[in-house]
């Protein structure tokens, strides 16, 4: 039988709308989501309302060749992912099917939008975005379960705290969207089609898909930041340029943005001469404690490329000290495959690297020390042993598998002396 994904029931409901899906496949923990707004959805357009599902579904479609069956579609968003997919087909044409097509009547929508508006996560890319459009006073859309799974309450507060205060202070709306979309996938399922799904295959067009019912009649483009890759790139990127700016629906079109730009530069150009922005950097999704850990490689590579402009990574929610370069030399040496974890780290640092100028760079943290050995390391700029790299990965998936046995056996423990009042119960619990 011909593997599927069907979406069998669409429920809308003014600042709701939930998904049921039926399927063949076994990438699936289960089969259903939803996307919530706290503004209106804009009213039933079943056709609009349907795109979130079919950006999340049509890569699996093409990887496994299951047919993708709705009820309907916006007919420029169909056309979108028709040329969405032949970006991809250059990475994956020996792995993926991409012989399936996608069954839903076409409807041709009309809408005469005129607004701006923006992806924004509080990162580096995100807010050069804004600090490079903000004269079109552009709608800002967050979205919470994608890097921030709605399990941590507690940090997504924070961060709406801190966005909030953003959008007070430049006079700009904020919206929130909230989707538990993430979790309906078996990543470990779907790694025979991509290593990484989420970064290499899918978030450029499931971000920008779940604004679509909440803003299809007001927004005409919608920026998205670059990642930063360099032009060259020689690996996949789910919001690559060419991938994302294929995308469109009704008057709708989404645009990368600062493409041409690495992070560096993005902090030399536009970051480091707008010090008030400075308090709401947050690149870290390593974990949701604090705004950044100052520990993980992408912490670590910001504080580098910021202190390579002389911008202090403590002022941008980093902590640092003088012990943190040292330490990181030391990991880079010691731990080199395990702390990049493949090509795509190594571009940003090699970037770092080529972009030092010692006589222009403050000794702040020890950075004049850290920067001139750096300069000489050239062992970045050759590419990665494979096979190392798939041992590394493998070290990584255990210890990440070791860290969630550790965390349930502790909450298991806690639940057992909590219930015999041994421990005094937790505020919110």
């Amino acid at each position: 039988m011909a593997h599927f994904i069907k979406l069998d029931e669409l429920v809308s409901e003014p600042n709701r709308l939930t998904y049921h899906f039926s399927s063949s496949l076994d990438v699936f923990n289960k089969k259903s989501f939803f996307v919530e707004y706290e503004d209106s959805n804009r009213g039933p357009v079943e056709s609009i309302h349907t795109i979130p599902f079919a950006a999340a579904m049509a890569p699996v479609s093409w990887a496994t060749g299951a047919k993708l069956v709705m009820p309907s579609l916006d007919e420029n968003y169909a056309e979108s992912l028709e040329r969405a997919s032949r970006y991809l087909e250059r990475w994956f044409s020996k792995k993926w099917s991409f012989q399936a097509p996608i069954s839903a009547p076409l409807v041709r929508n009309s809408f005469t939008p005129t607004r701006h508006a923006m992806l924004f996560s509080g990162g580096l890319d995100s807010l050069v975005t804004y600090l490079c459009h903000r004269d079109k006073n552009p709608l800002l859309f967050t979205v919470f379960g994608a890097d921030i799974p709605l399990s941590h309450q507690k940090f997504i507060a924070a961060c709406r705290q801190r966005f909030d205060d953003f959008a007070y202070k430049e006079n700009v709306s904020i919206h929130y969207i909230f989707t538990d979309v993430r979790e309906i996938f078996n990543l470990q399922r779907l790694k025979p089609y991509a290593e990484n799904w989420y970064g290499t295959v899918s978030h450029g067009l499931l971000l920008s898909s779940l604004t679509a019912p909440a803003s299809y009649d007001v927004v005409q483009t919608l920026l998205m930041a670059s990642c930063s890759h360099p032009p060259d790139c020689r690996y996949p990127c789910g919001s690559e340029k060419e991938l994302v700016e294929a995308i469109h629906w009704g008057g709708t079109g989404v645009k990368n943005d600062n493409h041409h730009l690495s992070r560096s530069e993005k902090i030399r150009v536009f970051f480091k001469k707008n010090e008030r922005f400075y308090p709401y950097l947050r690149v870290c999704w390593m974990q949701f404690e604090s705004f950044n850990c100052g520990r993980c490689e992408k912490c670590l590579r910001t504080i580098c490329e910021l202190l390579l402009n002389n911008v202090d990574p403590a002022l941008c929610n980093f902590r640092i000290d003088n012990s943190t370069l040292p330490r990181l030399k030391r990991k880079i040496l010691s731990r080199y495959n395990i702390f990049f974890r493949g090509e795509g780290a190594l571009d940003f640092w090699r970037s770092i690297r080529k972009d030092i100028r010692m006589d222009e760079i403050e000794n702040r943290y020890g950075a004049r020390d850290f920067f001139q050995w750096f300069a000489g390391f050239d062992k970045v700029d050759k590419r990665q042993n494979p096979f190392l790299l798939h041992v590394s990965s493998w070290v990584i998936c255990l210890r990440s598998w070791a860290g969630q046995v550790k965390n349930t056996l502790k909450g298991i423990a806690y639940e057992f002396f909590d219930h015999r009042g041994i421990f005094m119960r937790q505020p919110g619990r």
